[in-house]
């Protein structure tokens, strides 16, 4: 749901609070895009980010309606018409405040002060108000909350409430503190937190007693604003060993707080972003007519303007180059854009570039962007280029796009008539947030087509692989937070539909031979400057696939398709909340469609696969299924035997808590068998903490398709890349013939991200290639690097790439 309506929706139900540290981070994230006369005010920020929630519970319940008020739109137009009563209509441009401040008479002085730290404070409650909206999925079917209860608490919202609000606390502290020496971690973290609260006592009695509360008072206020900080002074001194527990007994929470696409940090910081604009019209100009509308439409939606075509822009002179351990460190060091979520390689600017590779930025202005980094011949930070790639299609603000979530090569190669072969490599960027696919070919966007409101973040996992046997790849998709209860879904499409799509619509960019291979007809004339084709999905014989009724639980939430893979026979698709991989016979999917069932389940633990059997399956929390299939699978063939490569990240073993491991299966004619589990090697790394690593949450299969490299994000909090081979892993279970499945320990770790860095999210993308020099370079994302960044705008979640040679 868009958050545009949830102040409509939201009217007139009770709430209660996010944790506090989750407020003061937000409000971090949100600095640097604050009007430049209130950032200096951290003070009234801090403490009006905790505001609204400091009367709950305080002296009693007798203050919770005030509390209340204070979570909703109307409360801060009142504070507005307050802020415009008191001071009449500003006489100076707040925006550029700092040049008028010079010019003001001393005498000014501190009525100037005082009317920027009220405005301050009144941005941290407007901050605030949209974190719980999301955080607490106040009417939302699928916010983080609702989904929370559902995959982790038997659907007991109470228990699932408590445990986020204080969970969430923790954990966000724990991240924040990782992989930072003792005393940079205790004095960055000291530095933001624990600066003192001050607030403007006599303007919010007064506005509290303008809307009817008269047992607010300066003593109560001042009294329950100081309880707060001392409950975050305890939370500050405790957090390093209680969000063990909290990791322990929900490591699912672990993975989405930032993430999650409804209610997860990333979502509310761009959601209060977009809104802030309004509030600043509020603030700014006693006349807007914002301050007659209804205060229901703060965060009304803004159209966004079109542009007719994807463009490229230089951006050289914003890159930031390092060398640390024998990697390059990449990045266009644009604040809160998350640079490195997917990565993928192709010749995406030409021949004459050669091999590039494009990264997702994807919450850079707020709906992403991609950018292109050619790499043949890069040996030195100096010949590190990069290019932009602009959006080109007009949008209605809403939820964050994330332009750039997944990124494919769509490589199309044919042999003419007169047996020349031609080859194109068209860019695929996947926009979960907004349920659309842009096709990209150098700087022009040649299709964009839509899964209107029919799925809930179309594309949360992406593969193209050839379905039904045509040569041409086609394109599939997975949305496990799809359908009224997040049932989930998988869809498939004609990738050769596609292309003539593209051909027909914009012939003028390929070799006429080429396109006379697919398209028969006439094809129209040239489409330069026209506007981009924008069609629907169905345009290309869609199969959707959903989890078997059989297999369906009664409260809905499955997340059939929290990840896939295709290669050679099947499609295996991930369900988070059974802990089982579906493995389906490809074949079977293209004649039957939609109603064609699993061949095999695999379940977690090394337990042995079986022919589906149509036999229900119990909902399987992620303290205890090791989130088995939740987040990384590969596939492939290996000497004419299909394999699987299953995560299981959350696992435990020999007192390794939570450290992560993988397992391979095989399948041969009507048989599927577990071969070997695979795992970190504890023993031969008595100086890295492996406990909670999350091995296996993300991984690269190389292109001689049985290389694989995987991440574990939290080794030693600073992050590693292990490498091994599956065919050695083949070859010697055949060679033993063992009937019972060997354990396999990794000692093979080719990168390890830099210490003193915090929370990187080391190795959430992962790609090789083979340069001109022969050498192979492993590139890494690193999309929350600038995590622990409290103070410094400029490197707050900026990310990054690493570029290593093995």
């Amino acid at each position: 749901m868009r958050f545009c309506h949830w102040w409509v929706l939201l009217q007139g139900t009770l709430i209660a609070a996010s944790g506090v540290s989750v407020h003061l981070l937000l409000m971090s994230r949100i600095h640097s895009q604050l009007p430049e006369d209130v950032k200096p005010f951290y003070s009234y920020l801090q403490a009006g980010a905790f505001f609204p929630d400091s009367y709950y519970n305080c002296f009693g319940d007798k203050l919770d309606e005030a509390a209340e008020d204070a979570h909703w739109p109307p409360f801060l137009l009142s504070a507005a018409k307050y802020h415009h009563h008191q001071q009449g209509k500003p006489k100076v441009d707040w925006k550029a405040a700092k040049m008028v401040h010079l010019s003001m008479a001393n005498s000014h002085h501190d009525d100037d002060d005082n009317r920027k730290k009220f405005r301050a404070f009144l941005y941290g409650i407007f901050s605030h108000q949209i974190a719980d909206a999301t955080w607490h999925s106040i009417r939302m079917n699928h916010g983080l909350l609702s989904h929370l209860a559902a995959l982790e608490f038997d659907g007991d919202v109470e228990a699932a409430h408590s445990f986020l609000d204080t969970g969430g606390d923790l954990l966000v502290l724990r991240k924040l503190s990782a992989n930072t020496d003792i005393f940079s971690k205790e004095q960055s973290i000291q530095d933001y937190f624990m600066v003192p609260w001050k607030a403007p006592i006599k303007e919010m009695v007064e506005i509290y007693h303008r809307l009817g509360h008269y047992d607010v008072s300066d003593y109560n206020m001042k009294f329950c604003l100081n309880r707060g900080f001392t409950g975050l002074s305890l939370e500050m001194k405790g957090y390093k060993l209680s969000s063990h527990a909290y990791i322990e007994q929900s490591p699912h929470l672990y993975d989405i707080l930032d993430d999650y696409y409804l209610g997860g940090l990333e979502e509310i910081e761009t959601s209060i972003l977009r809104c802030m604009p309004n509030l600043d019209e509020w603030l700014d100009d006693a006349n807007s007519e914002l301050n007659n509308m209804d205060p229901w439409e703060l965060c009304r939606a803004k159209l966004v303007e079109p542009r007719t075509a994807a463009t490229l822009q230089d951006n050289h002179q914003v890159i930031q180059k390092s060398l640390n351990d024998d990697g390059y460190f990449v990045s266009p060091m644009v604040p809160n854009g998350r640079f490195g979520k997917d990565i993928e390689l192709g010749n995406f600017l030409g021949e004459q570039v050669g091999l590039c590779a494009a990264v997702g930025s994807i919450y850079e202005d707020l709906d992403g962007t991609i950018y292109i980094i050619p790499l043949m011949g890069l040996r030195a930070l100096e010949n590190v280029k990069m290019t932009k790639v602009n959006q080109s299609i007009k949008k209605v603000s809403g939820s964050p796009e994330k332009y750039g979530y997944k990124i494919k090569n769509f490589v199309v190669e044919t042999v003419t008539g007169d047996n020349i072969v031609i080859r194109h490599e068209l860019l695929v960027v996947v926009s979960p947030g907004s349920g659309t696919v842009d096709i990209i070919k150098g700087s022009n966007t040649l299709l964009r087509f839509n899964f209107g409101g029919e799925f809930e973040q179309m594309g949360t996992d992406f593969e193209l692989a050839d379905m039904n046997g045509d040569g041409i790849e086609d394109f599939v998709f997975s949305s496990p937070f799809s359908g009224k209860n997040q049932r989930g879904s998988v869809v498939v499409l004609d990738g050769k539909k596609i292309l003539i799509k593209v051909l027909t619509e914009s012939p003028q960019y390929f070799q006429q031979d080429f396109v006379n291979v697919f398209v028969s007809q006439d094809y129209p004339t040239n489409r330069i400057n026209a506007e981009i084709v924008d069609v629907s999905y169905k345009e290309f014989d869609p199969i959707i696939l959903t989890i078997p009724d059989a297999l369906r639980l009664s409260t809905g939430y499955e997340n059939f398709g929290s990840t896939i893979s295709v290669s050679g026979e099947y499609l295996y698709v991930g369900v988070t909340s059974i802990s089982r991989v579906l493995v389906y016979d490809k074949l079977a999917i293209t004649t039957s469609s939609s109603k064609s069932l699993p061949k095999f389940i695999i379940p977690h633990y090394g337990g042995a696969p079986y022919e589906f059997d149509g036999k229900a399956i119990p909902r399987i929390t992620s303290r205890f299924s090791g989130q088995f299939g939740s987040k990384f699978m590969a596939s492939g063939t290996y000497d004419g035997v299909e394999w699987i490569l299953i995560g299981a990240h959350s696992e435990s073993y020999s007192n390794c808590k939570r450290c992560g491991g993988l397992y391979l299966y095989t399948i041969v004619g009507n048989h599927c068998k577990l071969v070997t589990k695979v795992i970190m090697k504890v023993d031969s790394f008595p100086e890295y903490d492996l406990s909670f690593s999350k091995f296996g949450i993300s991984g690269h299969l190389d292109a001689n398709g049985t290389t694989v490299y995987i991440s574990s994000p939290y080794l030693n909090n600073t992050g590693a890349i292990w490498k091994f081979d599956v065919s050695t892993l083949l070859e010697i279970s055949t060679a033993t013939a063992t009937a019972t499945p060997d354990v396999v320990e990794l000692e093979d770790i080719v990168a390890i991200g830099v210490s003193g860095n915090g929370y990187t999210g080391f190795g959430n993308a992962l790609k090789t290639y083979c340069d001109v020099y022969g050498e192979t370079r492993l590139i890494v994302g690193l999309p929350d690097y600038g995590y622990r960044e409290l103070a410094n705008d400029a490197w707050k979640l900026v990310g990054r790439v690493g570029i290593y040679t093995l």
